[in-house]
């Protein structure tokens, strides 16, 4: 009887094992090629197909299995922070917003300077506002829609 399947489960062990360590999903793929070569060799096909088999396994692996899951992992939200993460902030207008003539407005417990987003808005003290767009230390700021 012939014993190959069993070098190739040690094979597949090994290769997972080193994985763990690294996490990079190419001794995954490896493993993956093995785990079909220890299919093969425990079917007793020949020595030449079951090579065939599992490097055509790791090939098919890392050529297409490793970049999908590489990418699923590392696709997450977007984090917006800093100013960045204020734009679409709803604000209260504490001083006059003229175009050409900046107020102040308050951001979530802030206060920051401001401009209206367009050239012919003016925004009164009170006003409910929401920030468009935020260049340097002034928040472009129009009429809040929602309240």
């Amino acid at each position: 009887m012939d014993w190959s399947w069993e070098a190739w489960l040690i094979i597949t062990i090994v290769l997972v094992l080193f994985e763990l360590l690294s996490m990079d999903f190419v001794f995954l793929m490896f493993a993956g090629g093995a785990a079909i070569g220890t299919a093969a060799a425990a079917l007793n096909f020949s020595t030449v197909l079951v090579w065939l088999l599992a490097i055509g396994g790791a090939a098919l692996g890392l050529l297409v299995v490793r970049p999908k899951i590489a990418e699923r992992i590392h696709r997450g939200p977007e984090l917006k922070i800093g100013a960045a993460a204020l734009v679409g902030a709803r604000a209260v207008v504490l001083e006059e917003v003229v175009p050409n003539h900046p107020g102040r407005v308050k951001i979530g417990g802030d206060e920051w300077t401001a401009l209206p987003s367009d050239d012919v808005s003016t925004l009164v003290p009170g006003a409910q506002v929401q920030v468009v767009e935020i260049k340097g230390a002034i928040a472009y700021v129009t009429a809040d829609s929602g309240s």
